[in-house]
């Protein structure tokens, strides 16, 4: 415990973060006669921190911290990466565990495959490709059309409308509720 002293007097003392608390080292401080400890110091020893958690001078006491700073986690509900930036313990809701896929959640203990999620997911990506694929046939086949109502359609313009339409009518009956396994037909040439 640091005491007063007329004396010049030189002593360990023990940096601590001005910002997290936490130690940073020790050295010898030089004291001035009648004069205190310098700033983010103290001359308390620190207890020996386990693995995983440093010192921190709190309000005149050394306390250990956990300390997983650099550490990426998981959230419990959204699944996504975090890294940890503050010392402490872990966030609520977070695991050090990543989902294997996106179709993963929490269930308290592990990430399960949520397979309703995937085949819903499934199911939406198939109707946005027949969707886009539509318009590739709608464009196709507006565009032949208008060459065979200008009376401007070569022979092999009047057969590829045929097949586009037919390709698109194929788009049409396609049922997605059995995504991915999807039989999409062939895009004409």
């Amino acid at each position: 415990m640091f005491k007063f002293s007329e004396e010049t007097q030189t002593i360990k003392v023990y940096d601590y973060s001005a910002i997290t608390g936490e130690l940073i080292g020790q050295s010898d401080a030089m004291i001035a006669p009648n004069t205190g400890l310098p700033a983010r110091c103290t001359d308390s020893k620190p207890p020996k921190a386990k693995s995983g958690y440093v010192s921190v001078f709190t309000d005149g006491v050394w306390s250990a911290v956990a300390d997983y700073r650099g550490t990426v986690i998981y959230s419990t509900v959204t699944g996504q990466p975090m890294t940890i930036t503050a010392l402490g313990e872990l966030p609520e809701n977070s695991t050090e565990v990543a989902p294997f896929t996106r179709f993963d959640r929490w269930d308290g203990r592990a990430w399960v495959k949520d397979e309703e999620a995937e085949r819903i997911q499934f199911i939406q990506d198939g109707e946005v490709r027949k969707k886009e694929l539509m318009q590739q046939a709608v464009l196709q086949i507006d565009t032949l059309q208008d060459a065979i109502d200008l009376e401007m359609a070569s022979d092999e313009e009047k057969a590829q409308i045929m097949v586009w339409k037919k390709y698109r009518v194929l788009l049409n009956r396609l049922n997605m509720s059995s995504a991915p396994d999807i039989d999409w037909p062939q895009v004409p040439a």
